[in-house]
Formats: structure tokens, C-alpha cells, sequence
């Protein structure tokens, strides 16, 4: 099953696997003629890296790339320092680069 969340969905995409588990999917990019303008956004230059969704749960952090393969192992920097942040739970979209 597929929710759509956010005004003018598709924002985050989450799947409930048969398991009960949920794996939020990266939503891709799409051209458009000018930025979107909203408060909250934040707009940054692109560079070329690894585009890594995270997901703290708890203690618990998980890295996943877009098409769903766990990134956890390889970017042990990333996982530690999301670990410690104050929240008990997050899912941050971004890019991984060296």
C-alpha cells in the first residue's frame, strides 16, 4: 500500500511492507520552470553524491539509497552523528558526498 503525505502530495512516500514495516521511498526530482516558493523549503546547490534517505527511529538509524538498498553499513559517519541528534524519530532526504 502507498500513502501520500503533504499538501500537493507526492512529498513522502511510505510502503507498508507484508510485514508491517515501512520504507519511505525518495520522492525524484522534476523540472520546473522557477523554485517553489515556501516558507519552510530550503533550496541548495547540487552536487554529485549519493542521494541517502534516513531514518532514526530510537537509537536505531537506517540508511537506504532510492531504489531501497541499506546504505547503514557504509556510511558509518553519517549513522553515528544522525544517532545522536535530540530527536527520538526523523526521516531526513539528502545527498552523501565525499
Amino acid at each position: 500500500m502507498t500513502r501520500l503525505f503533504g499538501a500537493g502530495a507526492p512529498f513522502i512516500r511510505h510502503v507498508v511492507t507484508s510485514s508491517g514495516c515501512r520504507f519511505y521511498r525518495a520522492v525524484p526530482p522534476h523540472q520546473s520552470p522557477q523554485a517553489a516558493v515556501r516558507r519552510l523549503w530550503l533550496h541548495e546547490i547540487k552536487h554529485d553524491g549519493f542521494r541517502i534517505i534516513a531514518r532514526k527511529t530510537g537509537a536505531q538509524v537506517r540508511l537506504y539509497s532510492r531504489p531501497g538498498n541499506d546504505f547503514t553499513r557504509r556510511f558509518p559517519l553519517i549513522v553515528e552523528t544522525l544517532a545522536c541528534l535530540r530527536s527520538r524519530s526523523c526521516i531526513i532526504d539528502g545527498e552523501a558526498v565525499a
